[in-house]
């Protein structure tokens, strides 16, 4: 899952497509390329708008492409984009200007520790991370 949310903070949809279909319990895809472009298509209209403006659509998008691909998203991903629509709609009514993605690559560095990636690796694979929220973050 780490891996996943990684190639989307990486701009990297065709990575992303294809950890999903990796990771899938079942996955019956006939066309691993297609489900992949469409999964890119999405993280490259999501530069021009705010990506967590448009979650619930984006995510729509995804499940869309699911369907039409006969891939079987893993239950933790579905978990997680509710969880994010959730904070979506909390942080939009409280602060429409939150930089929610910045908030989470220390997060995703932490976990990616966690779970036995070298610092080196976890630096250069976290898109964006920055000194500043490095040093705002405790690893226990």
């Amino acid at each position: 899952m780490l891996n996943i949310l990684q190639s989307f903070l990486q701009w990297d949809g065709y990575k992303a497509g294809e950890l999903m279909i990796e990771h899938a319990a079942e996955q019956h895809c006939g066309d691993v390329p297609g489900f992949c472009t469409g999964i890119q298509t999405l993280i490259d209209d999501s530069k021009y708008v705010p990506f967590f403006q448009n979650f619930a659509e984006y995510t729509a998008r995804i499940f869309d492409l699911a369907c039409t691909h006969q891939v079987k998203l893993e239950g933790n991903f579905i978990t997680i984009a509710l969880a994010m629509k959730i904070c979506e709609g909390l942080s939009i009514r409280l602060d429409p200007h939150v930089q929610m993605v910045q908030g989470c690559i220390p997060w995703l560095f932490k976990a990616q520790l966690s779970h036995g990636m070298s610092i080196t690796d976890a630096l250069f694979s976290t898109h964006g991370v920055s000194v500043a929220a490095l040093k705002n973050m405790t690893i226990s």
